[in-house]
């Protein structure tokens, strides 16, 4: 049962290569992102210069975590709705 994942009935909503060039993308992004929020707090006068730094910083840190559970929710949908799962994916929407 294992090995149908690798099958072409297992079909993710975003292709692998597609994915893996988005994910590396968003990765490096956030890390800019983070390190430029850092930056400006870090050089900031005032302290509402060091929160606009540190907003930023969060900012970039949730693209980071963003990237993961859209790339999770999509395998999920692939496997719930490939003929390897179908079974339960019948069986999730009888009890939802």
């Amino acid at each position: 049962m294992y090995t149908d994942l690798f099958t072409p009935k297992f079909a993710s909503l975003i292709r692998f290569l597609l994915d893996t060039i988005v994910f590396i993308t968003a990765d490096v992004a956030a890390l800019i992102v983070q390190s430029a929020g850092g930056a400006m707090a870090s050089i900031a006068d005032t302290p509402e210069g060091s929160e606009q730094g540190a907003k930023i910083m969060v900012g970039g840190i949730l693209v980071q975590m963003g990237k993961p559970l859209i790339t999770s929710f999509t395998n999920i949908h692939a496997m719930l709705t490939s003929s390897v799962l179908s079974g339960y994916y019948d069986l999730l929407y009888c009890c939802h």
